[in-house]
């Protein structure tokens, strides 16, 4: 078995010399493209298919594609990335392989994208190396495969008993990127005596075997090698406008998948086959130390794919979410399975408070609310901000309860969650399936090309999709409403601006166009992430976030909040 390796004589806080992995090397190879023989395949003219196979990239490549297209690519990672994986054994090639023997709706096993690392499996704090990491020779050798281990700069214990295999689904997130906490108002909000904050919904995210691979060729698990030369020289040529080699920069392969997920506790309130379940680690404080729980009662609530691929080496953004997260302050669900507006929330504006942002650049960058903090504690989902430039009550008890989104679902993405939930029924139909809970999932949006904010409401380019955003994971209005930059310090930090520093026009994206790049001010997931590639770390915040010091616990005070800033580099 050939595996990604580094020489150990020169192996240090700047790893420079790297054995990557080679033709033949059976750890490089992406299996998650294998059919099930015992499914019975089901095709629509949709193009949406029920299968293992992870699609490479848009059929008619993201230059050339529509929506429609892009929703069906969507739909098809959505569905491959959800089959159950092979038994997982820490032996070659079972993380990210679908299991030809399961049928998807099955979940007796972790899923694909369960067994992509967690963040901090990839970047784990700077005394350890990746979990699986061995000494062969005079080389130090990563093993992508090896069962999951979470290495913080201090050991978290169990809070309770647990089982000696770590959980898949490490929830060590509790923000939504320091901006603000998310909760679900249909949980309890009491503290239980496993659980401090019942309402708060968690988020994880991981890489998978391609981005792992290049991490630890290059040395930049720990932001060694030549990681901050080759951020710095990305960063440079974007700001010159000179395109430099791609070898030189930060460049993930063609294949990289990067995902966040989104889990709550669930309730008697809740069906719980309408959600998919799995063994959860999530993080509480005992008196001054962080320990660990693990719970089988809660549900995926949100999961966004970024995937980076031939024809988008911008990656795309693909957003799904739980049928049933928008409620109205009764607890009706306001949209269908498909994304419909079936039950109208009953208020004038997005958010109570209503949230009003300015942005001009004589004037500077203001977010501020109309009316009284929202403390109505019914049903709805609500969020308070932590960052200094974002309205905020000072006071847990009352924040910002969500109405609706910003904007509908388009049409075009509920056609396509319409046509993906006949080729589910008919696939679950064929297999005797009766308790698979993935047509209560839909797709919000898709981002599989930049465009630039004069071109909304353009051809294929509704302002849905510019400001792509899922309600229960980019939240508060900065999320919401993303376009431009985050600002990161001050007294604005937290809102967003289409102007740098300097009062000129800011672009997040930059596509290579011969020796100059063309530049947009993109807007949702990929301007957000955009912001990333400007400084340097091609659209990855876990790269630029690197090694991961502790899990978050769920405490709102100012040593949190802090840490949590400094963490998140805003």
């Amino acid at each position: 078995m050939n595996l990604p390796r580094i020489n150990l004589p020169q192996l240090s806080r700047r790893l420079l010399t790297v054995a990557a992995c080679a033709g033949a090397m059976t750890s490089c190879v992406n299996s998650s493209t294998t059919t099930s023989p015992l499914e019975q395949e089901v095709e629509i003219p949709s193009g949406i298919t029920v299968s293992s196979a992870l699609p490479a990239d848009l059929p008619s490549g993201a230059a050339n594609a529509s929506l429609s297209e892009a929703a069906e690519f969507a739909w098809n990672e959505f569905i491959a990335l959800n089959w159950p994986a092979v038994p997982q054994s820490g032996l070659a090639n079972t993380r990210d392989t679908p299991d030809a023997t399961k049928l998807f709706g099955d979940q007796s096993e972790p899923l694909v994208w369960h067994t992509y690392r967690s963040k901090v499996e990839i970047y784990p704090w700077n005394s350890h190396y990746p979990n699986g990491s061995f000494i062969q020779g005079d080389s130090l050798v990563f093993d992508y495969d090896a069962l999951p281990a979470y290495f913080y700069k201090d050991s978290i214990p169990p809070c309770a008993e647990a089982s000696n295999q770590a959980a898949f689904v490490n929830l060590d997130e509790t923000s939504q990127i320091s901006l603000n906490f998310m909760f679900a108002g249909i949980n309890p909000a009491e503290a239980t005596a496993t659980n401090s904050s019942p309402q708060l919904i968690r988020f994880l995210a991981k890489g998978n075997r391609s981005h792992f691979d290049y991490v630890t060729s290059k040395g930049y698990f720990n932001h060694g090698g030549s990681y901050y030369d080759d951020v710095q020289r990305y960063s440079n040529a974007i700001a010159n406008d000179k395109v430099v080699p791609e070898d030189s920069i930060v460049s993930f392969p063609s294949g990289t998948i990067m995902v966040k997920a989104a889990w709550r506790l669930l309730t008697a309130k809740d069906t719980l086959s309408q959600y998919h379940t799995t063994k959860v680690r999530y993080y509480e404080k005992k008196g001054e130390d962080a320990c660990y729980y693990e719970d089988t009662q809660w549900g995926l609530v949100a999961l966004h794919i970024i995937h980076k691929t031939p024809t988008a080496p911008y990656f795309t953004f693909a957003t799904f979410e739980q049928k049933d997260n928008l409620l109205t302050t009764d607890g009706k669900p306001i949209e269908d399975a498909e994304g419909k507006v079936i039950n109208p929330s009953g208020f004038d504006t997005p958010t109570t408070p209503e949230v009003k942002h300015t942005d001009l650049p004589s004037t500077g960058t203001t977010t501020t609310v109309n009316g009284p903090f929202c403390d109505d504690n019914d049903d709805r989902l609500f969020y308070l901000n932590t960052a200094n430039g974002l309205p905020s009550s000072g006071n847990s008890q009352q924040g910002i309860c969500v109405n609706s989104r910003y904007h509908d679902i388009p049409e075009t993405i509920i056609a396509a969650n319409t046509s993906a939930h006949q080729a589910i029924a008919s696939y679950d139909a064929a297999n005797g399936i009766s308790n698979s809970p993935w047509r209560h999932y839909k797709l919000v949006n898709i981002q599989y090309q930049p465009f630039d904010t004069t071109a909304i409401d353009t051809a294929n380019k509704p302002a849905a999709t510019y400001y792509q955003a899922n309600i229960v994971v980019e939240t508060n209005y900065t999320l919401q409403k993303f376009g431009g930059r985050q600002i990161a310090n001050g007294n604005e930090a937290g809102q967003t601006s289409n102007y740098g520093p300097d009062g000129q026009p800011f672009y997040n994206v930059h596509l290579p166009a011969g020796t100059q790049y063309t530049q947009f001010n993109m807007g949702g997931c990929m301007g957000c992430h955009g912001n990333a590639q400007v400084a340097g770390a091609d659209f990855s915040f876990i790269l630029r976030g690197g090694p991961v010091l502790e899990p978050d616990v769920p405490e709102i005070d100012a040593e949190n909040l802090a840490a949590l800033k400094a963490k998140y580099r805003f």
